[in-house]
Parts: C-alpha cells; sequence; structure tokens
C-alpha cells in the first residue's frame, strides 16, 4: 500500500496524522486477529485413533468407548483393574472414582 502525504498547509498536516492513526490501529487489529487465528487453528479436537493412542501411552489396555454426549467417555483397564476414563478436546484424561 502507499500512501503519498503532502504536508503544505496545517489541514493537510491534520489530515496525514489522522491517516497514520487510521492505518497504525488497521495493522494492529490485523496482527491481533492473526495471532487469534493461529491461536485457534492449532486447538482442534482430538480423533478417536488420536485419544487411543494417548490411553495405550499412559498405560491403559482394553479401551472400549462408551457412547456419549461431547465427553469422549471410555472403559479401560489399567494395572488390572477396570476404569473409567473421560477425555475432554484438548487431550485432558480424568480416571472416574
Amino acid at each position: 500500500m502507499h500512501v503519498a502525504l503532502y504536508l503544505e498547509t496545517p489541514t493537510s498536516r491534520i489530515a496525514a496524522e489522522e491517516t497514520i492513526m487510521v492505518m497504525r490501529a488497521f495493522a494492529l487489529v490485523s496482527l491481533c486477529s492473526l495471532g487469534m487465528v493461529g491461536a485457534f487453528s492449532s486447538a482442534r479436537a482430538l480423533t478417536q485413533d488420536e485419544i487411543v493412542a494417548k490411553l495405550q501411552s499412559a498405560g491403559y489396555s482394553q479401551i472400549q468407548r462408551i457412547r456419549s454426549g461431547k465427553i469422549a467417555s471410555f472403559k479401560a483397564v489399567r494395572n488390572g483393574k477396570e476404569v473409567s476414563i473421560i477425555v475432554d478436546s484438548t487431550g485432558h484424561v480424568k480416571e472416574l472414582q
């Protein structure tokens, strides 16, 4: 983008300063928007296979998905004991008591 600034009169100087302020505000909003898009696009829900692999690496076996709402629920065996597990969309595993 090319902007020509003419500073011949006090009025044109004010217009030039306003243009610079608007351009700075636009640049700041653009940078913030790009940062938010990057942050949210990398935060995706784990797939079923990714969750099972994560549970297996944590020592669970015989993993079975239990149909539920948005939270992934599983039954599995760990250290010879059957346990119920929930996994949130970020992959945080919680064993239910």
